[in-house]
C-alpha cells in the first residue's frame, strides 16, 4: 500500500523526489534541529493516482501538442477536471485523517500548500506560479484546496513557465504540503547565495519556523 501522507518529522520526508523540494527542504531543517510548524507532505503519487484514476494521462501528455488548439483544450479539461471530481477515497481517507491531526479536529485552521516536483530548484523557482490556501477552517474547503493546488500545475501562466525552461508538465506531478496556521508575530526573507531563506516569529517556539528555497 503507497504512501500517500508522510510526517514532516519522517526521513522521507526530505526526498524531494516523492514530496518536492519545498517540503524536502522544511524536513531537513526541521531534522536538523531548527523549529518549524508541524505537519504533513501529501506524496506526488497521490496527485498520480488521482489523474489515472479521471482517465487525463493522455490528456497531460496533449498540453504540449504541435495544435495549439488541442494543447488549450487539453489544459482546460485538465484544470476543470481536477476541480471537480472528487479526491479517490484510497487518498482522501488518509488525507483527512492528518487534515483532522494537525487542526486537532477543527480547533484550529489548517494551511495546504503547494510543492511541486519542479519548483524550488535552481533555476526554476516556479515563484508565485502555483496556490496556497491559508486559515482552512473545515474538511469541505481543505479538500477544495487540494485539487486546486493539484490543477494548478496546469494553469497558464505556470504552463508558459514551464514552456520558457523546456519543462514538460506531464512528466512532473504535484506534492502538497498541509500545516496547522502560525500565527505570526513578524516575517521576513533573506538572500544567501543561491538560496532564499523566508523567516517568521511566533509566540510558541514550536510554531516558529524557517524555510530554504532556491
Amino acid at each position: 500500500m503507497r504512501n500517500f501522507v508522510i510526517s514532516l518529522s519522517d526521513r522521507e520526508a526530505t526526498e524531494a523526489f516523492r514530496v518536492g523540494p519545498k517540503a524536502a527542504n522544511l524536513a531537513a531543517l526541521g531534522r536538523a534541529g531548527l523549529p518549524i510548524p508541524d505537519g504533513y507532505c501529501i506524496a506526488a503519487d497521490a496527485y498520480r493516482l488521482q489523474l489515472a484514476a479521471l482517465g487525463l494521462e493522455q490528456v497531460a501528455r496533449d498540453v504540449f501538442s504541435s495544435d495549439d488548439g488541442v494543447a488549450r483544450r487539453s489544459a482546460l479539461q485538465l484544470r476543470i477536471r481536477l476541480m471537480e471530481q472528487p479526491v479517490v477515497l484510497e487518498v482522501q481517507e488518509p488525507l483527512l485523517a492528518a487534515w483532522r491531526s494537525i487542526t486537532r479536529d477543527g480547533a484550529v485552521a489548517g494551511v495546504v500548500r503547494s510543492s511541486a516536483l519542479v519548483e524550488d530548484r535552481f533555476g526554476t523557482s516556479f515563484a508565485g506560479q502555483f496556490e496556497s490556501f491559508l486559515g482552512i477552517e473545515n474538511e469541505i474547503d481543505f479538500l477544495t484546496a487540494v485539487r486546486s493546488c493539484w490543477a494548478a500545475l496546469w494553469a497558464p501562466r505556470a504552463l508558459r513557465y514551464m514552456a520558457t525552461h523546456d519543462l514538460d508538465p506531464a512528466d512532473t506531478a504535484m506534492a502538497l504540503l498541509m500545516q496547522p496556521l502560525v500565527a505570526a508575530r513578524a516575517a521576513g526573507a533573506a538572500r544567501l547565495g543561491r538560496l532564499t531563506w523566508h523567516f517568521q516569529c511566533a509566540d510558541r517556539p514550536d510554531a516558529a519556523g524557517a524555510i530554504a528555497t532556491a
